[in-house]
């Protein structure tokens, strides 16, 4: 996957992003300069922070907890440009592999404008020995 990948977590009614975008658009969502629609609907392919782009590495650590059948999302925007997060969040809610399913067709049945790709994963309470 290319250019921007975010982390979304769903948990039970709710679906957070969890990383952070490097691009002058983010930097200006940050400040409030612009609204997360108009983030969303500006198409931007201008990283500012990338593995090679610099001779110094600056990578960010995302720590954040898991609960019981919290579902976790990495996509690019093949998919978060496609459907809308309400769309993500109500198909994440049932079966996973259904979900999978539905996402990616509903894309490619859409403009499709750029690839898809995603993981999404569950996570399940340890069984006690």
């Amino acid at each position: 996957m290319g250019g921007r990948q975010p982390l979304y977590r769903l948990r039970k009614d709710e679906i957070e992003q969890i990383t952070r975008d490097h691009n002058p658009v983010s930097d200006l969502l940050e400040v409030g300069g612009v609204n997360e629609e108009e983030a969303l609907n500006t198409d931007t392919h201008v990283v500012t922070r990338a593995v090679g782009g610099q001779r110094e590495l600056h990578l960010d650590v995302a720590v954040f907890d898991l609960a019981p059948s919290d579902t976790v999302l990495l996509c690019s925007d093949g998919l978060y440009r496609e459907v809308s997060l309400g769309f993500i969040k109500q198909t994440l809610s049932g079966d996973i592999e259904e979900a999978c399913e539905t996402l990616m067709q509903t894309c490619l049945n859409g403009d499709a404008r750029d690839n898809v790709s995603f993981v999404v994963a569950q996570a399940r309470a340890s069984e006690a020995h």
